[in-house]
């Protein structure tokens, strides 16, 4: 049983096609988080929301480019075992607020903890 602080939700990853009407190529929802950064009409999308356990591991303020400065931060996350294994590549991680604390997390690793039913899942 976890006490849970938030809710993680997966990216809806679908495959791209052409466009019946004008015979255009449509991409694939992988590139779907960066197109809404630019602005395009179809944001990426998500999940149900899972409740989960969440607390930060690392958390670095040094991040520099030429453009400005970056955080850095890796979190920990336990969500309740389910039937199917955690597959997610990408996730966007919420406060029990529901404000979005990141909509740009990679999934680094999981694991299933079966002792206690749940999975931890590493993201970055």
């Amino acid at each position: 049983m976890i006490i849970a602080n938030g809710t993680i939700e997966a990216k809806v990853k679908t495959a791209g096609g052409i466009d019946p009407v004008t015979g255009f190529p449509v991409p694939s929802t992988g590139l779907a988080s960066q197109q809404a950064q630019e602005g395009a009409a179809n944001p990426p999308a998500w999940g149900d929301p899972i409740p989960c356990q969440w607390h930060e591991v690392t958390h670095d303020n040094l991040g520099r480019t030429v453009s400005g400065n970056f955080i850095l931060a890796s979190y920990s996350v336990l969500i309740e075992q389910g039937a199917s294994p955690f597959t997610a590549e990408q996730v966007r991680l919420k406060d029990a607020a529901g404000n979005t604390v990141s909509d740009r997390l990679s999934v680094i690793s999981s694991e299933p903890l079966d002792a206690v039913c749940e999975t931890r899942i590493l993201l970055k």
